[in-house]
Formats: C-alpha cells, structure tokens, sequence
C-alpha cells in the first residue's frame, strides 16, 4: 500500500515544469527509487528515511533493519523496472533536467552585508505602499494597486541577489506596527516561495502582490473587532472572516489584475481539509498560489511579535507548520517551505555539540542540518568576536539546539547587521 504525496494534491505546471514527490511505505521501496530529501525528518519523524540520492540493495536492507518506516520519492528520477504499474502511471512526463533539486533557489549572488541596505530600502517602500493602500481603503477611497507592481520588482530583484537579506529583515526587524509588516513580510515570503518552487517570473510578480495586498479586507472590519483585545466571539469571527472576500471586492478596480492577485487575496485563509474561510473550498478548487498563501500567512503571525506576544522561534514556527500538514495546508507545501527556509532558517540563536554558540547566517538547503554559522560565544561561554564557521564541511561540530537570544548572550539581528 502506498500513499501519493503531490505538492499541491496533484501533479501542477510551474513554468512548464513539474514537480511531484510520493511518500511510499519502507516495505514497498525498491533498490534503484531515487530517495528525496525534504529536509523535515527533525520534526517529530524519526522514522522518515531521508538519505538523498539513488537506493542501493546494501542501503535498503539497512534501512529496513534500523526501523525506517517510509520515505519520499521522486518517481521520475527512479530506475526503470523498479515501479509497480500503478507507480509508473504516476509518473510526470518531465525533461531528464526537470528534478525536484532545480526548484531549489540559487546561491546567493553577493554578500548579505552587501545586500542588506538594498533590502532595507526595498522594505520601507513596500511598507508605506501597504500603509497607503490600508489606509485608503479604510477612508472607502479608490485605490492605484498596479502602482506597487515596481516594488513587487524590486522584491524580486533582492531576492535574486541574496534572499537573506529581506527574509533576515522580515523576521529580526523589531516593530509593533504589525498590521501593515505582515502585508510586506507576506509579499516577500510568497515570492520566496514560489521562486523555490520554480515559478516563472511573471507568477511571481503575480503572487507577490497579492501578498502585499491580502489583507486589504481588513481594513473594511469594523475597528472594534479588528482591535478586539480579546478572543472573538462568534458573531465577530463571522465578520472578521470576510475580510478575503472585502478585499477581493476592493480590488476589481485593478483591472487587468493577474489572476494570483485575487487567489492570494481570497484564498489565503483556505483550507486542505475544506474547513477554511471564506468559501470553505475543497481542496480541487484552491489555487496554487492560494496554497502558498496559506503556508507563509500562518507562518509569518506565528514567528512576527504583536503587541499582545513576542515572536516564536523560527524553528518552533517550523514544526507548528508542519504539524499541520495534510490538514491546514495540502500534502508538500509545508514540507517544501521547511525545506527552503532550512531546519534552521537565517537568524536562529543555535548550540554547537561542543557547546559554542552563535547564529545562523546562511541556509543549508542542500544540507540542512548543516548551515553556516556566526559563533559568538566559545566553548567556555567567552566572546569569541564574530566568526563564520560552515557546518557542512565538518569544520565545526554539528548543532545541538535551538537556543534563546537570551541564552546567546547577543541579539541575532546585531550580529547579522540588521538593522532594527
């Protein structure tokens, strides 16, 4: 028996090419299936085999002894001969190029200092476009979205140069005005997100406003359940939950608008289980970039500070995100989002084995439990200065936790030379 685990519940075009991984049973894996890592066996899966690569008869056997239960597989990548029938029908018609690890984003082109005051520049943009676009639907006003399509450029171009940069002010930029921070964060994670997953460029262009604009419903909810300082009772809920379709409503005055524009809009608080809102659509009719949404939306509220909560953990963020897998969101997305941002995504305060401290300053997405690393604090608790080890070639010992800012001694932003 095995069970098919699509990318977003069945095999979808991004760009021309796809992309779809199975989850089989450890007793239906064959020697020459191409093992692929999602990068997700920290989180409460032990028993997931994540060994990338083609599978030998020698590493099989060992597998099965050591207990492994399953493991995903890229069933286009597995040697002939080695799928049942109903797997081979399965199976996409892809290039011999078209893999799962060319939806991986590129390395980065210039350094994260270097990058870091173009973000910042690029963020505060798109930070007074969502404040003026908030604030004008409030006021009941016609707005200019296409006005923002430079910005969503902008975004891009970041991205494409280091992507640390923007994530790294997304998530260690301080600030209380959390309204219209999650509206950029939101823009610039989708389109992290889906440049993972290789979509073309006009689709990110697409996505990316429609981050920057999925909350523009709120701004026509009344202020007293919007600043509710208290959980919501039924009636409320109800009309806190229109929001998406307020804001698509809002915004078919942005004509010619791409059709993600008003997916992510309308459909970010959707769901895989069919219990989302505003439609309770089933799964069939959420789009690609409505899945997407829904992903970077939770994540972003969970790991972002609001005046009533500090911001989680990344890592803990992570694991909330994936253990909500298969319900909230469709079978793979989290998964994949994990695997972009890494186990232990920019800016996390880790523990070495050896007992060093420091933070992460760059993603392992090929290997990530090995990033690379700021230490800051030596074996014996002493300041160290500021040196960057890469986990990865051995250099270091491999990390042993997640850690406070606290227990670091140091705040992770000053370290990466964010600024607050």
């Amino acid at each position: 028996m095995y069970t098919v685990m699509h990318l977003a519940g069945r095999p979808c075009d991004f760009g021309g090419r796809s992309d779809v991984f199975h989850k089989l049973d450890a007793k239906d894996l064959r020697a020459g299936m191409y093992i692929v890592n999602t990068g997700v066996s920290w989180l409460h899966h032990p028993y997931l085999y994540t060994a990338e690569g083609e599978l030998t008869c020698r590493e099989l056997a060992s597998l099965l002894e050591e207990g492994y239960t399953e493991a995903y597989v890229d069933l286009s990548r597995c040697r002939p001969g080695t799928l049942s029938p109903e797997l081979e029908a399965l199976v996409p018609s892809v290039s011999a190029g078209d893999t799962a690890a060319d939806f991986l984003p590129p390395p980065p082109r210039v350094a994260l200092e270097e990058e870091l005051p173009k973000a910042r520049a690029v963020f505060s943009m798109s930070l007074n476009m969502a404040k003026d676009m908030m604030d004008t639907a409030r006021r009941g006003t016609a707005a200019d979205p296409a006005a923002a399509e430079p910005l969503v450029e902008n975004i891009l171009e970041s991205l494409n140069r280091n992507a640390d940069a923007l994530f790294s002010l997304c998530k260690l930029r301080q600030t209380d005005d959390y309204t219209y921070t999650h509206c950029v964060n939101v823009s610039v994670l989708t389109v992290m997100f889906a440049r993972g997953l290789g979509m073309n460029e006009n689709a990110l262009q697409a996505i990316g406003l429609g981050g920057l604009f999925h909350d523009v419903g709120k701004a026509l909810i009344p202020t007293r359940i919007l600043n509710a300082p208290r959980r919501l009772n039924d009636a409320e809920m109800t009309v806190m939950k229109r929001h998406p379709q307020l804001g698509c409503d809002y915004l078919r005055q942005y004509r010619n608008a791409p059709a993600e524009v008003n997916q992510v809009v309308l459909e970010h608080h959707e769901q895989y289980s069919g219990h989302g809102y505003p439609r309770s659509l089933p799964p069939d009719s959420i789009s690609v970039a409505g899945r997407i949404a829904a992903v970077v939306d939770v994540f972003d509220a969970l790991s972002s500070k609001r005046v009533y909560k500090e911001p989680m953990p990344l890592s803990k963020a992570l694991s909330i995100l994936y253990s909500m897998r298969e319900k909230e969101f469709f079978p793979g997305m989290a998964e994949r989002f994990i695997r972009l941002l890494g186990v232990y995504p920019i800016g996390s305060a880790v523990e070495l084995e050896d007992a060093s401290r420091g933070v992460v300053a760059e993603a392992n997405t090929s290997a990530p439990m090995s990033p690379k690393v700021f230490l800051v604090k030596d074996k014996d608790g002493k300041d160290c200065g500021r040196i960057l080890c890469d986990l990865s070639n051995g250099a270091c010992p491999p990390i042993r936790r997640i850690i406070t800012a606290a227990e670091l001694g140091a705040d992770p932003a000053s370290v990466l030379g964010v600024p607050r």
